[in-house]
């Protein structure tokens, strides 16, 4: 059968070559996205991402002063501005400043961000571009958009909820 398609990528982190595993099995790539998509309910590229990102959130969880080139480079990115890019793609803000939502609401960045993807999950497909008007304001998470300080309307971070009637 020939070199193996996957390897451990020296962190002990098994990596698993698809493009060679289409080529040595004769299938597409789009087949095993297509059947990935369908078992999984998502790509490979975005469960790859949300698993970086849990083990991004882990590491923080259990060592806060941790360096984010360090975090990085321990879950699979070339850098601390891809970790970043990926925390805002998926995320809605910078892994520090989700560290600090998570800490004012008294979870673990783990927690929050498993309440918020189980939010995003209920919201309809069409929907989920704004799964953040939608949710709980202790679940909502964006970072002020706009000139730098300037913070959005309603100010930054979400207020609670008022209880009284």
């Amino acid at each position: 059968y020939g070199p193996s398609s996957h390897h451990t990528d020296g962190r002990g982190a098994v990596t698993i070559d698809i493009a060679g595993l289409c080529v040595r099995l004769r299938i597409s790539s789009k087949y095993v996205n297509d059947e990935f998509r369908d078992c999984l309910g998502t790509t490979p590229g975005r469960e790859l991402r949300r698993r970086r990102l849990r083990r991004a959130c882990g590491l923080l969880d259990a060592d806060p002063g941790l360096m984010l080139t360090e975090v990085a480079r321990q879950v699979g990115y070339s850098s601390s501005a891809t970790l970043t890019r990926a925390f805002r793609e998926h995320l809605g803000g910078t892994p520090r400043r989700f560290e600090a939502c998570a800490a004012e609401r008294g979870l673990t960045m783990i927690e929050l961000m498993v309440a918020r993807e189980r939010v995003s999950k209920q919201a309809s497909k069409q929907a989920s571009k704004q799964a953040n008007s939608l949710c709980d304001p202790l679940l909502t998470f964006r970072e002020p958009v706009g000139a730098r300080g300037a913070t959005p309307r309603g100010g930054w971070p979400p207020a609670r909820r008022s209880t009284a009637a």
